[in-house]
């Protein structure tokens, strides 16, 4: 009797073991979920501009699990930023058609639970890679954005499958500024000119590289600029039109930095008074001390009066501002 009993109390110790496995499955260490994103959406008027992710754009979405915490503990939290280890990280591309889809073997898949999810891209081919404390490094002429959603909880859509699809609350916010700048002749010069070519214009003393930290809101560093840090305008422009750079140039937000130009043209001018036209190469310099802050757009035009090789040329400049329109960004993801 006393065997029987023993083999009843070994069926009932494997039946609990099998229930308490069962409970600790359905907590979220079950099969994974494999998400899917459309980006956030917002109604724009037709003057609007709307900026875009660019096509192949790489996306980086890192998960982060939320823990459970006492009233205490949230109200003593007065710090922003994810200090701990994402549970899991997953590489998105932008289509042409303003979609995306994970990268081949690099989607996001996570056990059910409860996430803070955060998104970084710096709108081009290469995706931004995480460092320690959570930083992302950027480097002027990188378009660094970030969003984030907070408290998602994640579980299959519907019954029987494993993926779930996600719009963003909230779009991409810019952290760079945007510079362009335009040359042009004047209208009327003491020599005439007959042509303006733009060799190249360089923009110096901007920021050394700055850091962003998962789940802020703004910089996590400050930048100090840098007489070595400089970016590049190239094209060439007919006499009378100004040189558009396009694309503009992305920077890094400067407080007060004294900007250095550098312009490089070629000017086709009426050497002689009598009609003809002789090429000749000059290098300009001028200096602006401008700030720049995140999320806008400037524009510097540069103009040319022209007295010929030997007499004091004037180049003056004139600076525009706009505040930019925060990146109303275009559905992507599922259908």
């Amino acid at each position: 009797m006393r065997y029987v009993l023993s083999f009843v109390s070994l069926w009932l110790l494997v039946t609990l073991v099998g229930c308490q496995k069962e409970s600790f499955w359905e907590e979220g260490e079950g099969d994974k979920v494999a998400l899917e994103f459309d980006l956030y959406q917002a109604n724009v008027t037709k003057a609007a501009a709307v900026s875009a992710l660019n096509d192949k754009a790489l996306i980086k979405v890192y998960a982060f699990k939320v823990e459970t915490k006492t009233e205490s503990e949230i109200g003593a939290k007065t710090e922003t930023g994810e200090t701990g280890t994402p549970s899991a990280e997953g590489t998105y591309v932008v289509g042409a058609d303003g979609k995306v889809t994970a990268q081949s073997g690099k989607a996001l898949f996570l056990y059910r639970g409860v996430y803070n999810l955060y998104f970084t891209s710096y709108n081009e081919e290469n995706a931004p890679e995480l460092g320690d404390g959570n930083l992302v490094t950027v480097q002027n002429e990188q378009d660094f954005m970030y969003t984030f959603m907070n408290n998602i909880t994640v579980q299959p859509q519907k019954a029987g499958q494993n993926t779930m699809s996600v719009t963003l609350t909230n779009p991409f916010t810019r952290l760079c500024s945007q510079v362009a700048v335009s040359v042009k002749a004047a209208s009327v010069s003491p020599v005439t000119v007959k042509g303006l070519r733009v060799n190249f214009i360089t923009m110096k003393n901007l920021s050394d590289s700055r850091t962003y930290r998962l789940g802020d809101n703004a910089w996590y560093s400050d930048g100090v600029a840098n007489e070595n840090n400089g970016v590049d305008f190239n094209n060439s422009v007919a006499v009378g039109l100004p040189h558009t750079s396009d694309p503009r140039k992305i920077v890094l937000p400067l407080s007060g930095s004294e900007l250095q130009f550098v312009i490089d043209l070629t000017v086709d001018y009426d050497k002689n008074g009598n009609g003809g036209s002789v090429p000749g190469h000059f290098v300009f310099n001028a200096t602006a001390r401008k700030t720049f802050l995140p999320g806008m757009s400037y524009s510097f035009e540069f103009t040319l009066k022209f007295f010929g090789d030997f007499k004091e040329t004037e180049l003056t400049l004139g600076i525009l501002e706009f505040t930019e329109i925060k990146n109303v960004t275009d559905p992507v993801g599922g259908e």
